[in-house]
């Protein structure tokens, strides 16, 4: 049985949430690779996961948002294991490879964010945040430098990511694959889904700030010509959420605006079932799964117009799209959903069709199990 290692900041099960690398890792296990996964903190004592049996954890309990923390730990791994294949992120794994060198292990970066274009900076971030110490920011910086062009492939979630990694860690093209997250078509389905409500409910799902386009969604409500509830569905800071309250009701048209906070997978996939249509105005992402998991479920979907999101929706045929950072945009599409029903069924339905044909959970563990076993070692 192969043996893979995955490298991850912070285990679901100590965060109460998944992670992209960590259901990738689990789907591959399905799939009768054995994976190992090192993750940051420390094992939790009750979790709501059930770990498959063919996956094995450890844990650093340090920090996992510095990676110099890994090193120790992932020496004592290698020497009691014989892995095949290390995968995670840039930043994460690129330091390992300094201590595999005598050892024949294929390195895979999996990106799933947009890389910082000044890499220094964001590490100077982390050390005024506390997040790493001085020395090993240096440290770190160093063997980011020197070791990434030593991965043996890098695999970004969309063709954002793969440019600005490309820019950033000065990769060579040839090693850079695209393969997108995929989201579970049979849970996220459309079975279920209601009809038009009484009054419009938009739905978000995300993290809440601004940089998600939330005050962009509030705004747009001057532009709305029918009363709308906007629901949001994640983490946010309380006096946001009631700053953004009180303009709703100062607009006075009737629209309402509900908080939910961070949701469980069956409660968030009831709320997609139960919307009028899904709106993510977000300024920057990697792909925006949540987006996908709405369009899985049959939600029409309004998105900015990022590249990551044309990506995945196609203008009037699997959703719409807005103009980033633009109220008026964003409201006149909302607009269009309010008063054209079968346009509204129309992108629900191929949006769902774009999910099964390219964004499945299915399809992108089939991609990874081929590149695994394309390494011969």
């Amino acid at each position: 049985m192969e043996k893979v290692l995955f490298v991850i900041k912070n285990s679901m099960l100590t965060r109460g949430m998944n992670t992209g690398l960590e259901n990738l890792a689990w789907g591959l296990s399905e799939r009768g690779i054995e994976v190992h996964i090192l993750s940051g903190g420390v094992l939790p004592k009750k979790c709501n996961y059930t770990v498959p049996k063919n996956v094995y954890y450890y844990f650093s309990g340090k920090n996992g948002e510095n990676p110099i923390n890994f090193m120790g730990l992932f020496s004592e791994i290698i020497d009691k294991n014989k892995f095949k294949v290390v995968i995670g992120w840039i930043i994460n794994i690129s330091p390992l490879i300094s201590i595999a060198s005598r050892q024949n292990i294929v390195f895979i970066s999996n990106q799933g964010q947009i890389a910082p274009k000044i890499l220094y900076v964001n590490f100077l971030k982390k050390i005024l945040l506390r997040k790493i110490p001085v020395l090993d920011a240096i440290k770190l910086l160093l063997l980011v430098h020197n070791y990434a062009s030593k991965l043996d492939k890098i695999i970004s979630i969309s063709s954002a990511v793969q440019s600005s990694c490309i820019e950033t860690y000065k990769l060579d093209l040839s090693k850079c694959e695209i393969i997108p997250r995929g989201v579970d078509t049979n849970k996220y389905s459309f079975e279920g889904r209601k009809a038009q409500n009484e009054k419009f409910i938009v739905l978000y799902a995300g993290n809440i700030q601004p940089t998600k386009g939330i005050n962009d969604l509030v705004n747009s409500l001057k532009f709305i010509d029918k009363s709308v509830k906007i629901v949001l569905c994640g983490n946010g800071n309380i006096r946001y959420i009631n700053k953004l309250a009180s303009k709703v009701a100062r607009y006075n048209k009737g629209h309402e605006l509900e908080f939910t906070g961070p949701l469980k997978q069956e409660q968030l996939i009831t709320q997609f079932k139960n919307c009028d249509f899904f709106v993510f105005p977000s300024h920057s992402e990697g792909l925006g799964k949540a987006l996908i998991e709405a369009m899985s479920c049959g939600c029409p979907v309004i998105c900015s117009d990022i590249s990551p999101f044309t990506e995945i929706v196609t203008q009037n045929y699997s959703g719409l799209i807005a103009k980033k950072k633009s109220p008026k945009s964003l409201g006149e599409a909302i607009n269009t959903y309010i008063a054209d029903n079968e346009l509204r069924i129309q992108c629900g339905l191929y949006g769902r069709e774009v999910v099964e044909k390219n964004f499945s959970k299915e399809l992108e563990i089939e991609k990874w199990y081929a590149l695994i076993n394309s390494f011969r070692i």
